[in-house]
């Protein structure tokens, strides 16, 4: 695969809602989208642990050259369908947790983006707070994203989680994750939702899983709060300065 070759992709999207039996049926959906879309993502979804200024410019093009190296390592394209690559079958699982976790976040951000109006993401480990500490998820080796809508004030939560085969155990831990959030700078989070990456039959596919009211009342009833720049300054300050200017504009576009 050859992410800066121009071409359409397609993934299927699982997309449930509840648990148990008051589980709303499956509901299929089909995303296309083109390299360039996919290009776009894996930018504006990195350095969240690294948390590298804005203008260390050098650092995040070696940052970016590797995530984007690895996710055309990892996928091959059969018509218009990705699928998992023979190239790394030699790595160990710590390895493809790696490269599992990017894809899982890169294709979070699309389908929050196109499916659920989500027009920003970032990783709640990169905003800062008011006394200029970084917000800390509750509980280790977390991986939550906070998203919110251009025109409007709310905010959603998102778990991303990238597996190499569909696992229930984790939809379960990242619908507990989601959950602990019962506000969110003063408001009730908006959409909860586990997103994860997962190849079946060797086909990468895509399962969203928005929790019901029981992993609600489980939740750790945790709250966080920042100013709605803080939110903005860590997600703009993904957008390296060699990915500015004409690609941004394309894809303003689109």
């Amino acid at each position: 695969m050859l992410l800066t070759e121009k071409r359409d992709y397609k993934l299927y999207v699982d997309i449930r809602q509840g648990e148990g039996e008051e589980e709303s049926p499956r509901n299929l959906t089909e995303l296309s989208f083109s390299n360039l879309e996919l290009l776009h993502e894996i930018v504006m979804s990195s350095l969240p642990q690294q948390r590298l200024p804005g203008d260390d410019c050098q650092k995040r093009r070696y940052e970016l050259a590797y995530r984007i190296y690895l996710l055309e390592m990892a996928l091959e394209v059969q018509k218009d369908t990705l699928k998992k690559s023979g190239r790394i079958a030699h790595l160990d699982s710590s390895e493809k947790s790696l490269i599992h976790y990017y894809l899982g976040t890169a294709l979070t951000k699309m389908i929050a983006r196109r499916l659920f109006q989500t027009d920003y993401l970032t990783h709640l480990s990169a905003i800062r707070q008011a006394d200029g500490r970084y917000l800390n998820s509750p509980g280790s080796n977390r991986n939550d994203m906070i998203g919110a809508k251009l025109t409007e004030n709310g905010y959603r939560v998102w778990s991303v989680k990238g597996r190499s085969q569909n696992s229930r155990n984790a939809m379960k831990i990242g619908c507990r994750e989601v959950c602990d959030f019962q506000a969110i700078s003063g408001g009730k989070p908006e959409i909860q939702a586990v997103c994860m990456t997962y190849y079946d039959g060797g086909y990468l596919n895509a399962a969203v899983q928005i929790p019901g009211k029981s992993y609600l009342e489980k939740s750790r009833q945790v709250s966080v709060d920042f100013e709605r720049k803080s939110y903005l300054r860590a997600y703009y300050q993904c957008v390296p300065v060699v990915f500015q200017g004409r690609r941004k504009a394309e894809l303003s576009q689109r």
